[in-house]
C-alpha cells in the first residue's frame, strides 16, 4: 500500500520538492509504520514507533492521511540542530503561507531512551506545556537529548 502526497518545501534560497507517503514496513520492524518523505535530493524513510508512542503516531498519520501537509514548507532550518515543518502550507494559488488547521493536542509520550537523538523525528510543543504537540514536527540533525 503506497499513497503519495507531494509537498514543495522551501528553505530560504534553496528549493526542495518533497512528498510524504505511507509504506509497508520492512521485516525487521513488522509492527512499525514507515512514512517516506520524497525529495528532489533523495528519500527519507521515517520509522514511526507505533507501540512506543501510539497517540503521537496516530496524530502524525492523521495529518498525512488527511492531506493537511500538502504543499507544506520548512519554516525552521538550523544546521546542526533541526529541520522543522508541519505548521504552514503554501497553496499553489496563494501568494503567502497559510497556517495548517490543527487537530487537538497530543499527550506527551516522552521516553529518555529515544528523546531527541540525531536522526529522530519529534513533535514540536509549546514551551512549558509537554502535552501541546499538534501539527508541527522536526528532525533532529544532532544529538539534542539535553533539550
Amino acid at each position: 500500500m503506497f499513497a503519495s502526497l507531494h509537498i514543495p518545501v522551501s528553505i530560504r534560497f534553496a528549493s526542495l520538492v518533497a512528498g510524504l507517503a505511507l509504506c509497508a514496513a520492512g521485516a525487521a520492524s513488522a509492527q512499525s509504520t514507515v512514512v517516506r518523505v520524497t525529495t528532489n535530493v533523495g528519500n527519507i524513510d521515517i520509522q514511526l514507533l507505533d507501540a512506543e508512542a501510539p497517540k503521537t503516531v496516530a496524530n502524525y498519520l492523521a495529518y498525512v492521511r488527511s492531506n493537511a501537509w500538502a504543499n507544506v514548507l520548512v519554516h525552521r532550518s538550523v544546521p546542526g540542530f533541526v529541520i522543522q515543518m508541519g505548521g504552514y502550507t503554501w497553496p499553489v494559488a496563494s501568494s503567502s503561507p497559510v497556517k495548517i488547521t490543527q487537530l487537538p493536542p497530543v499527550v506527551n509520550e516522552f521516553s529518555a531512551s529515544r528523546s531527541n537523538l540525531r536522526g529522530t523525528l519529534a513533535m514540536a510543543k509549546v514551551g512549558g506545556n509537554p502535552d501541546s504537540a499538534t501539527s508541527e514536527w522536526f528532525v533532529n540533525l544532532a544529538n539534542n537529548a539535553a533539550n
